[in-house]
């Protein structure tokens, strides 16, 4: 008898299933060269776990995510705490049962490289969050730089403690280089970059809005945004990198404020998701969602996570549906602008938030304001 929730999903869970059916065959080294834009990590999990609990194929991926999603909250539950761990399984349980995605393989490693004090295993967790997938990336200049900072104002012996914090994401990093290679791996990331050339793929941001105006209303104009200049994708990956090196530097400050630490993790994900002009898939502002969370009372936001729930939401129901395979925004017509620009804007209003709570007489009203609620 085949059970709905894992049978249906997006067409990413076929495509994972191949890449693990190429591991179970081939074995996770050599199956590798099956997997098209992904870092080896994704495949590696679903292989160990498949293998290790005989799993059916056709079902796997969905298991294994919604292992991961149950393990992830379990790990937010002892390090944050029981609500913030319900929250998350009840945000993800879509995404994750229902539509097939794999982010929750992000959850537990995330966590850890948040909330866990010692700076070795964080770094390491930092690690384990790019060997699964690629945007992960985007979250590394916040994390060095905290922990830079975090290693300036320690009053250790500063050499000891910065070989101590390195050396197992440095393993880490070798044993993923020696055993897949580093021209293969960078390979991988290359034609990451590269197989989508619209700057959005199905993600309601900033390109999503302009392709609509050009393509005249067509729901998934984004699809077909591939013919623009080389300029125009130039200025927005430049405008990227100068506003995460922005909310980088600010991290660096006060980097004992898992408060600041977590805003700026959101806001990076925000400025990917709203304005880098290649590959922004609809599931990416996971990261987003995830870390706010987790924040939980770590950070005083229980609006912005709303409103970063409700969006990331949105944007995968309008275009997939209940099971995988819908398209509500084709029945939406020309309207389906509305709620494009509604999260677009919705999103560019968080990132401000957050960003005016740095501003140090900006914090003080927005902490006297939730002092008295």
């Amino acid at each position: 008898m085949q059970i709905a929730p894992l049978v249906r999903g997006t067409a990413d869970v076929a495509v994972q299933t191949t890449w693990l059916k190429e591991a179970i065959e081939r074995g996770p080294v050599a199956g590798y060269e099956a997997v098209l834009d992904y870092p080896p990590g994704t495949t590696l999990v679903m292989w160990a776990v498949t293998s290790l609990l005989d799993l059916p194929l056709e079902h796997a991926v969905k298991l294994v995510s919604a292992g991961a999603l149950v393990l992830g909250a379990l790990i937010i539950g002892r390090l944050v705490s029981g609500r913030a761990a319900i929250a998350t399984v009840s945000v993800f349980a879509y995404p994750t049962v229902i539509l097939g995605y794999t982010d929750s393989l992000f959850l537990a490693p995330l966590a850890v490289a948040v909330f866990c004090r010692q700076w070795g295993t964080r770094l390491l967790a930092v690690v384990v969050l790019v060997s699964l997938k690629w945007t992960a990336l985007i979250l590394c200049p916040v994390f060095l730089m905290v922990w830079v900072t975090d290693v300036g104002l320690s009053n250790s012996f500063r050499f000891r403690r910065v070989i101590g914090d390195l050396t197992p994401a440095l393993v880490a990093v070798l044993v993923l280089f020696f055993t897949y290679g580093p021209r293969t791996l960078i390979y991988h990331l290359g034609v990451s970059s590269i197989t989508t050339q619209s700057p959005s793929a199905n993600a309601f941001n900033v390109h999503w809005l302009i392709s609509w105006f050009w393509f005249d209303g067509a729901p998934y104009g984004s699809e077909v945004y591939e013919t623009i200049p080389g300029i125009y994708r130039l200025l927005f990956q430049v405008l990227v990198v100068v506003l995460i090196g922005v909310v980088t530097l600010w991290g660096a400050r006060k980097a004992e404020s898992y408060a600041k630490q977590i805003t700026c993790l959101r806001v990076v994900v925000i400025v990917y998701f709203l304005f880098a002009a290649f590959s922004v898939h609809e599931n990416h502002l996971f990261l987003a969602v995830a870390v706010s969370l987790m924040a939980e009372n770590k950070a005083k936001g229980g609006a912005v996570t709303v409103v970063l729930a409700t969006a990331y939401l949105l944007n995968l129901f309008l275009y997939y549906g209940f099971n995988g395979w819908q398209r509500p925004l084709e029945l939406l017509g020309r309207a389906a602008v509305l709620p494009g620009l509604s999260v677009a804007l919705a999103l560019l209003w968080v990132g401000i938030r957050d960003s005016l709570t740095w501003v140090p007489w900006r914090r003080g009203l927005v902490e006297m304001r939730d002092a008295q609620r």
